[in-house]
């Protein structure tokens, strides 16, 4: 015999939860670390298991992202991916060779690297990051190959900008060289009048990159894609 049931039996509960079970591989990428540089574990399930950072965990979603947008696959698709890199200089040298520039000079990588200091970026001071600069920079994966598009659209103005920026350039590190000189030898030249005075080296401005090559240059890094992401019942 069925029992009878009241309205507030046959009402959905109140409170519902939603279970999701995720069955993943991790690499030991990132890690918690205690003080002496060791990997933190845990045990669960019956197992010894290293601790791994939240980033790691980003970082895969990240570059899952990324590969099935340069796929052409998911919500991402056409969209140009962010990458973050001290190469950009040579990233640019790169694309510069590919648009028919000498591979065997340097003047792309040296237009590559005046054409950043210009819009506000320094570079390494050691021989192995010369051509490095200094902070890491976050932009579109493509902005190296714009950039070079931009310079050889522009290449007449460009490298004869080029030319007065590494001239002024080299004029100022001389005045450098000869202030520090004058320096270590004051005491010296206070104790003889006859010892001529340094001549100081005249230093030219260095020139401002030329505004349609700035303006592109400064669009390129700070160009970015919103990719609306519209919710829908399930």
């Amino acid at each position: 015999m069925r029992s009878a049931t009241t309205p507030a039996d046959s009402r959905a509960p109140q409170h519902q939860y939603l279970s999701l079970h995720v069955l993943e591989s991790m690499v030991a990428v990132l890690p918690v670390r205690d003080e002496n540089g060791q990997a933190k574990v845990v045990p669960y399930g019956g197992e010894t298991r290293n601790l791994i950072t939240a980033q790691s965990r980003r970082r895969a979603e990240r570059t899952y992202s990324r590969e099935r947008a340069n796929a052409g696959e998911g919500a991402l698709a056409g969209y140009s991916t962010g990458m973050r890199t001290r190469e950009w200089a040579l990233r640019t040298a790169r694309a510069l060779h590919d648009l028919g520039w000498d591979p065997g000079s340097d003047e792309a990588l040296r237009l590559a690297k005046a054409t950043l200091e210009a819009v506000g970026l320094k570079f390494g001071d050691k021989e192995r990051t010369k051509d490095l600069t200094k902070v890491l920079l976050f932009a579109p994966r493509d902005t190296g190959e714009q950039i070079a598009e931009t310079l050889a659209e522009h290449r007449d103005t460009a490298t004869a900008w080029l030319a007065d920026f590494e001239t002024a350039k080299a004029q100022a590190a001389q005045r450098t060289r000869t202030t520090g000189r004058a320096r270590r030898t004051t005491a010296a030249q206070s104790e003889s009048e006859s010892e001529p005075a340094q001549q100081d080296v005249p230093v030219t401005p260095l020139p401002p990159l030329p505004r349609e090559l700035r303006n592109q240059v400064l669009a390129e890094y700070c160009r970015v894609r919103i990719v609306d992401l519209e919710l829908r019942p399930s």
